[in-house]
């Protein structure tokens, strides 16, 4: 090696020296350059400086991008989901703590590029309509294992082959094996305001998604900015996404369009999901809310396909549609049983979650209390749901009933 590479690669290292700080975490000094972020203004109300979106994932960026689940593996979702302040709670559809990464990424920051299109949703589960461009600003946590515990170490995106391509974008590298209690850390740390973030828009405790409490503000500043309050769960996209799981349910059990007993149709898969379609499209128009879904050409292949499988398969010919995040222990739970226990087990899914008076009844209320959310008006939603439920089972228990 010459003198000049020499002292060229000397020069290198001492700026890697200066660039990348190894800390405890207990010590800010790391975070010098964060400021204070408060979440309200001096008349009560959500600043959107005060906010940051985090986002945790075992996938890396591609290309400066966030993907969703179907550009990045051919799922169907095709949305990002944050949440806002703190590290996405556990709850009943998943447990994100033991992810690789996180993604955090300041609001106005996000919502400034043209590129990003947010959709709406609640402080929890904040998400987008397509994959989501990474700003300058944003900060990317990554599991290493070359740290001691209790430290954090932070670079400039461009010291980490990684994440090279992002510009303007702090790593902070932990050993932590919990990410969503290393986010909330850092979230702190950065100057935003964790603990106003639970008294004004928080998941509320434990698993159970229903104990939300007082959206009226972030409802306020979703519609301020021309975004929809909704659950997820309860938009048309989620319903879409689980009428393709249905789809590839019945394929992985081997299950037909249609089941019979005793000359009796007790299934009509293919006739439930057309009319749960229709439906779907018209409470998307009702409630102003989008489609990511080309439900006409999703109708056309569920019409012609001759079995199930037939129709997955046109799936990832026409809307590049590969899986969608089947749970395997879902799918062993349904395995269980004789046919019609299966077909039982399918059927109460799909009334359940996709379209039946109960899940008719719940979009309404649900929206509604999204509008003007009190206690009460949750309370009673949750007692006339349970007794619907309650109904809805015991029909297709008596249907069945001869049969499981």
């Amino acid at each position: 090696m010459g003198k000049i590479e020499a002292v060229k690669l000397l020069g290198k290292k001492i700026a890697d020296t200066f660039r990348t700080q190894t800390i405890s975490s207990e010590n800010k000094s790391i975070f010098s350059f964060a400021k204070k972020h408060p979440l309200k203004n001096a008349r009560g109300q959500l600043r959107e400086d005060g906010m940051i979106l985090t986002h945790l994932t075992d996938y890396l960026p591609k290309d400066g991008y966030i993907d969703t689940a179907r550009s990045a593996i051919g799922a169907s979702r095709d949305s990002v989901h944050f949440a806002v302040n703190h590290g996405v709670t556990a709850h009943l559809g998943g447990d994100w703590s033991a992810k690789k990464y996180a993604i955090l990424i300041p609001m106005r920051n996000a919502r400034r590029l043209k590129k990003n299109k947010f959709a709406g949703g609640v402080a929890g589960d904040f998400y987008s309509q397509g994959k989501v461009q990474i700003p300058k600003g944003s900060i990317i946590v990554k599991r290493t294992k070359n740290i001691k515990p209790g430290q954090y170490r932070i670079s400039d995106s461009s010291k980490i082959d990684e994440f090279k391509n992002l510009r303007g974008v702090k790593v902070i590298e932990t050993r932590s094996s919990d990410m969503k209690e290393t986010v909330d850390d850092i979230v702190q740390k950065l100057g935003y305001d964790f603990k106003n973030a639970d008294e004004a828009f928080y998941w509320g405790d434990g698993n159970d998604s229903s104990s939300f409490r007082d959206f009226a503000q972030f409802n306020k500043f979703l519609k301020k900015k021309k975004m929809t309050p909704a659950f997820h769960s309860y938009t048309p996209n989620a319903k879409v996404e689980m009428i393709i799981e249905n789809i590839n349910l019945r394929t992985k059990l081997n299950r037909g369009w249609q089941f019979s007993r005793d000359g009796k149709l007790l299934v009509d898969a293919k006739k439930d999901m057309l009319n749960a379609l229709k439906y779907i499209e018209h409470y998307s128009k009702s409630k102003g809310l989008p489609l990511d879904f080309d439900t006409k050409t999703l109708a056309g292949i569920i019409e012609k396909s001759k079995t199930p499988q037939e129709a997955a398969n046109m799936l990832k010919q026409e809307m590049n549609i590969y899986s969608n995040m089947l749970k395997p222990d879902c799918i062993k739970m349904l395995k269980k049983g004789n046919d019609s226990e299966k077909e039982f087990a399918l059927l109460m899914r799909f009334n359940m979650l996709i379209d039946s008076p109960v899940v008719r009844k719940s979009d309404s209320d649900l929206n509604k209390y999204l509008l003007s959310p009190n206690n009460e008006a949750l309370e009673k939603i949750q007692e006339e749901n349970m007794k619907y439920q309650f109904d809805l089972f015991s029909e297709l228990g008596t249907k069945f009933e001869k049969y499981t």
